[in-house]
């Protein structure tokens, strides 16, 4: 038996994410959310706004028959699309919490629960390659995706029983490139590059970017980097 936890299933990567690991005989996955649009006899769902403080752990016991337990953070926003100057407090708050404070937290109440079972763990941490880019408009997404990959070396030299990754998964066909498209270029200067990705058919599909993860999560002993980019695979 294979028990994952990702959180944003109801749409995009986590979905497609959690529909392929499904596909697999003895895997189940609960997805934390706030909505679930996932029916399957081997998915549960746990509904929770992630941008909101986590009070009680998610993470529950496990069968004894349990060879591998798996988190993947996958939930994120991009935030408003604006200057800084142009940002709430709660705009900013908001931000931090749900691409960098939720998944910190979540990987503490992880280690915590698994530390001591005996069967394979790993952790992946959905990254974006704006965490090593200055793009204008983007910067508490920007720094909280640097702070995330930095987070994640981190707790992978603090926890060597567990494998810790912390993925780029290039530019996907999602609703964050959707909000992108509708932002305003006197705030947001690359608004017409990331337009034509939509027109010349170059976004990556959801279940495509799946597909190269699940690489990933089936032989992570493949890999010795923390910080991987599915463009490289």
């Amino acid at each position: 038996m294979v028990v994952s936890y990702i959180t944003g299933t109801s749409s995009g990567l986590g979905k497609s994410i959690a529909e392929l690991l499904l596909e697999k005989e003895n895997h189940f996955v609960k997805g934390i959310s706030r909505t679930s649009t996932i029916n399957h006899q081997r998915y549960s769902h746990i509904k929770k706004d992630l941008s909101m403080k986590i009070n009680n752990s998610f993470f529950s016991k496990l069968p004894n028959n349990c060879k591998k337990i798996i988190l993947i953070n996958n939930a994120a926003d991009i935030g408003p699309v604006t200057r800084i100057n142009n940002q709430s407090y709660e705009d900013i708050f908001f931000n931090y919490q749900l691409n960098l404070i939720t998944p910190s937290v979540l990987c503490g109440q992880f280690i915590n629960s698994y530390k001591n079972i005996r069967c394979e763990k790993l952790i992946i941490n959905i990254s974006s390659g704006a965490s090593n880019n200055a793009i204008q408009a983007w910067g508490t997404y920007c720094a909280s995706k640097s702070g995330l990959d930095m987070f994640t070396r981190v707790i992978s030299k603090e926890n060597p029983s567990f494998k810790i990754f912390s993925i780029s998964p290039g530019i996907i066909d999602t609703k964050m490139q959707k909000k992108i498209r509708n932002s305003k270029k006197e705030q947001f200067p690359k608004l017409d590059h990331f337009k034509s990705y939509k027109t010349n058919g170059e976004l990556a599909k959801p279940r495509d970017i799946a597909i190269k993860i699940l690489k990933i999560i089936d032989f992570p002993e493949d890999y010795s980097d923390v910080k991987l980019s599915v463009r490289d695979m």
